[in-house]
């Protein structure tokens, strides 16, 4: 399941005592862009960082898919667009909620066409949230900060004892 932190332990070793002391770094959380428009991914890449995120990028589906099985740290959040080759969002949508590891993502849908079919599919497949392109920095970094804050809630709901 992803988490809106990651905690990573890290080893130093004392000078005087040469044991190996463990500490913990958070990593801030991270967010899978999806679009095979390479200028969209690297602009929604640049906003992210600065508001404090880690931004991956793919350029299509099945490069998404990859990602989230074998990227070394697990992916918080994806937002993904519609409309791309090889295979549409909706069809990896499908494909990332029927795998168990990938299930609780939360994926957040752009598209340029407001399409009740489309909306209706997308819920269907338990998509978080859809916006529609151009989407403004603003009114993605609410929905991703929506999409933590429920993450965070259900983390700490499932870890209690």
């Amino acid at each position: 399941m992803p988490s809106a932190n990651f905690l990573i332990p890290t080893s130093s070793t004392s000078k005087s005592t040469k044991s190996a002391v463990v500490s913990e770094k958070i990593l801030p959380p991270s967010v899978l862009i999806v679009d095979d428009d390479l200028d969209l991914t690297d602009l929604l890449s640049r906003l992210l960082a600065r508001k404090g995120l880690r931004p991956v990028t793919a350029a299509g589906g099945p490069q998404c898919l990859d990602i989230v099985q074998h990227h070394p740290i697990a992916i918080d959040i994806i937002v993904m667009d519609i409309t791309m080759p090889e295979m549409d969002g909706l069809q990896v949508c499908a494909v990332l909620k029927q795998t168990e590891k990938t299930r609780e993502i939360p994926i957040i849908l752009l598209t340029a066409k407001d399409d009740a079919a489309v909306r209706q599919a997308s819920t269907r497949l338990g998509v978080a949230e859809f916006l529609m392109k151009p989407v403004s920095g603003q009114d993605l970094i609410a929905s991703i900060q929506t999409q933590l804050a429920k993450l965070s809630r259900h983390h700490a709901r499932t870890s209690l004892p």
